[in-house]
Parts: structure tokens; sequence; C-alpha cells
């Protein structure tokens, strides 16, 4: 079987391209024929049938020159390429769908571009034979839009829940330090500002000593940088491992709205493959990844810190949550029984 995977890159530095590239190995080793054509700014493509033609013609020249029997398309923008291309009756198309841009005529205001990413979407949920929900959470998410009914895509929709390469991480011996970690993208969505909050509120009520560190890039002006809380940016993986040897807790606070909302969030996996436990918001795909009460905690309101902080408390102090839970969550959530799913979706099953 040959597959060619569209996505944004291989670098696994990023929600899309982890998927991608965790994936990407994964075939491979199970023995198909795999090929990758990357698209650095999928978000471009989104209303722009001039950028989209122009990228397609680069895509169907590795269509026509790799001959694949299944295009898979990681990143839900890059669906605007399809329309724009010629596949054989033989190839079946698999899209998977994370979070925010599963739904794109949602993302726009304006009238125009409201009709004209509503009638792309028509066109390429009739193009798509089969749509990998990264989880509950997402597919429920979709069903939301009368669009996606019509079209035909829910029903096309199935949960393969969202998978990490456990060969890929090292296994470090952990501290157990009162230290909170968040790795993602520094932004409103992620609940950054609900986590300064709730871990104020922790350290003064309860561990005057914890720490928190910030892994990731954006906006910093906000974030009190001190003796207690620091911002490290993008580190390298090595750094990373490091700094999960450390946490006692990771911490990610998804603010869902009108337009935005976290699919799942591999980083709660990645921390649990770790041995440490999680807290998520229930109103976003970390209640897919968490399991309440054995790997963590989801919190029912992500702008209530005495919550997070109450959830905090129990899992640094009272140690309320077994790493060992944390790591066989992890390891049913390893790329090898994703991947054996997909590849029955490939063949049609």
């Amino acid at each position: 079987m040959r597959v060619l995977l569209i996505t944004n890159h291989l670098d696994g530095t990023d929600g899309w391209s982890r998927y991608g590239l965790d994936l990407y190995n994964e075939l491979k080793r199970r023995g198909l024929e795999v090929d990758c054509e990357c698209f650095d700014d999928p978000m471009s493509y989104l209303c722009d049938a001039s950028a989209s033609k122009a990228a397609a013609l680069r895509l169907q020249s590795a269509v026509d020159r790799f001959k694949p029997d299944i295009v898979h398309i990681v990143v839900e923008p890059l669906q605007s390429l399809l329309p724009f291309i010629e596949l054989p009756d033989k190839v079946r198309v698999v899209a998977t769908i994370h979070g925010t841009y599963s739904f794109t005529p949602a993302l726009f205001r304006d009238p125009m571009k409201k009709i004209m990413a509503s009638l792309t979407y028509w066109k390429v949920a009739k193009e798509i034979d089969r749509f990998i929900s990264v989880s509950s959470y997402t597919k429920e998410k979709l069903h939301e839009h009368w669009l996606a009914k019509l079209s035909g895509a829910y029903g096309k929709t199935v949960v393969v829940d969202n998978a990490i390469d456990l060969s890929a991480i090292r296994s470090n011996d952990r501290s157990h330090q009162k230290r909170i970690l968040f790795v993602g993208a520094i932004k409103p969505r992620k609940g950054i500002g609900n986590l300064l909050k709730a871990f104020d509120l922790y350290a003064r009520k309860y561990g005057p000593d914890a720490a928190l560190d910030i892994v990731g890039s954006g906006d910093t002006s906000s974030i009190p940088i001190g003796p207690s809380i620091k911002v490290h940016g993008r580190v390298s993986d090595e750094a990373l491992d490091r700094l999960y040897s450390t946490a006692g807790v990771f911490v990610l606070l998804a603010i869902p709205d009108r337009k935005t909302f976290e699919g799942f969030g591999l980083v709660y996996l990645e921390a649990n493959a770790r041995g440490v436990p999680t807290i998520g918001s229930r109103d976003s795909g970390a209640r897919d990844a968490i399991v309440h009460g054995k790997t963590g905690y989801l919190v029912d309101d992500p702008n209530d810190p005495e919550e997070c902080a109450r959830y905090l408390q129990m899992i640094l102090d009272e140690k309320a949550i077994d790493p060992d839970d944390c790591r066989e969550w992890a390891q049913q959530h390893d790329i090898k029984i994703a991947a054996e799913k997909i590849i029955r979706l490939y063949q049609g099953r």
C-alpha cells in the first residue's frame, strides 16, 4: 500500500507535525510505502483559491509521481487543495481533523469569506472518503454545524484517539518536585492567564516553595517572570526531558470560544508517558486525554483558580495520582495502536 501524507512539515514541533511525523514513521515501520508532501503555511490557503490552485500544482505532481493508493490529509486547511487536483477513482482520500480547523467555515465572520469557505467545505466533504477525528470531543463539535451533517462529513467521521510514539520518549527518573509545567503556545486559548492565577493561589495557600516552568513561544509580556516563574521559550528535546523529570504536574487549561477549541492535546499523553499527572479543562479534548481522578483532573471552569489550585494541592502534596496509572494510560495511546486502526480505514474496513 502506498500512502501520500499531506502535512505542514515533519519537525514534530507542533500538534499537526507531531501527529504527521509519528504516523509517517509508524507506517514505514509496518512496511507501507510512504511519501510526504509538506506545505509550510497551511492557513494561507483558506479562502484563497489562487494560492490553493498554485499549491495544488505541486501536490498534483507528487500524486502523479508517487501514484498513491491513499492520500491522507493530516492538516485540515490543506483540504482546500483537494478540489484543484485530479485523482484516479481507485485512490481513497482520508483526512484527519484535530480541533479548531475541523470546520473551517466557522472561522470567518466576513459573509463572503464564510460563503467561500462553505462552498469549499462542501466540495471537499464529497471527495473525502473518511474523516478521522482525534477525539470524541472534536467529533461532537463537528456535529454542531448543520453543513457538516448535510454534506455527509459528519457521517463519514470516525474517532481514532490521538496517539504518541512511546519509543521516542525517554524515561527519566522523576524527582517529584513541586514544579508545575506548561508546554504549548503562549496565547489566551491555551489558558496561560488562568494557570498563572491558579499557581499564585496555590503558592500562597499550599506551596510557597512551588515553581512554574513555561515552555513555548508567544506573548510573554503579561507573565510575571521571577524566581518561581520561568519562561524557557522553545527548547530542545533533551531540555524538555529534563523539565518533565522535575515536574510534579502538567497543566494546560484550554479555553474554548465560538471559533477555537483544543481538540485533544498530545502534551497530556506526553506528560503521562513520563509518569507526570495532568490537569486540563473538561470543555475541551482534554476530557478524552485525561482520566479524571486517575491520570489527572479535569476542571469544570478554567476561569476558577480555586478549583485548579485544589487539584494542584491534591497532586503535589497529597500524591493523589499514581504515576504508574499515568504511564499505563499513555501506553494505551501508543501510535502503534492508532496506526493499526488507521490502516484498517485505509483498507475500507
